[in-house]
């Protein structure tokens, strides 16, 4: 719903990079947490330390950043937006 009605009051060429970056976030976000499932079944009972999903999420944040703007020469404000998108919310999916 909430898309609707951003493409009701946004400019064409707005609504469009935002439906670009809202598609890449969640593309980093799905593949944040890379090998993390893995690594919490490899230890049960252990702690995986917290630096483990922090690195993954910031290596595919960068990853996204960068695919980003080779592909579609996003602004290096949408570029960071999409790194600390990804690197914040990865961890937690």
């Amino acid at each position: 719903m909430g898309n609707l009605l951003l493409a009701r009051v946004l400019a064409p060429a707005t609504f469009g990079v935002f439906t670009l970056f809202f598609a890449l976030v969640q593309i980093g976000v799905t593949l944040g947490p890379l090998g993390l499932e893995g690594q919490v079944n490899r230890r049960p009972g252990g702690a995986v330390p917290p630096s483990r999903p922090l690195l993954t999420s910031l290596a595919v944040g960068a990853i996204t950043a960068a695919l980003a703007w080779f592909l579609y020469r996003m602004d290096a404000a949408l570029l960071a937006a999409l790194l600390v998108s990804v690197a914040a919310e990865a961890p937690a999916a």
